[in-house]
């Protein structure tokens, strides 16, 4: 029997759900926390049995939206017919955002955030981008 909700597709006749697998983690276990701490409790997480599933389901971490504006201006100047200078400025990353990273830290290779048993395991270990940069740049064409 079709049917229809808000938000939801319609289904005809077939459910796409399947049985929870033993040791199923239930509810967030998210959780709010200042940077550098770890933003969920690293307790629920372990390695599985070869050929078993995990108690998280597909995909339950996701990283933070990336977005990152770079921006230029230029001015050409015309001196003469084959004389131009041309003026750049160039600002990558104009928001200044920086983007939490998870995982081995290139600049501490010692801090894993990837391994389950590790301490930092879940922390944030960096930073994915770089902040603000401005450049400048003139160019001399002849």
């Amino acid at each position: 029997t079709p049917r229809a909700g808000s938000g939801l597709p319609v289904i005809n006749g077939f459910d796409l759900t399947q049985p929870l697998p033993p040791g199923y983690t239930l509810g967030s276990v998210r959780a709010a926390s200042p940077l550098g701490q770890a933003p969920f409790p690293g307790q629920v997480f372990f390695f599985n049995q070869a050929g078993s599933t995990g108690n998280l389901p597909r995909n339950f971490l996701n990283g933070l939206p990336y977005l990152n504006w770079d921006a230029g201006l230029s001015k050409s100047i015309r001196f003469s017919e084959n004389t131009r200078l041309q003026l750049r400025m160039e600002v990558f990353n104009v928001l200044n955002k920086q983007v939490p990273f998870f995982g081995t830290n290139a600049s501490n290779p010692t801090i894993n955030g990837l391994d389950v048993n590790s301490n930092s395991f879940g922390r944030i270990t960096g930073t994915f981008n770089e902040p603000r940069i401005v450049q400048f740049g003139a160019r001399f064409d002849f």
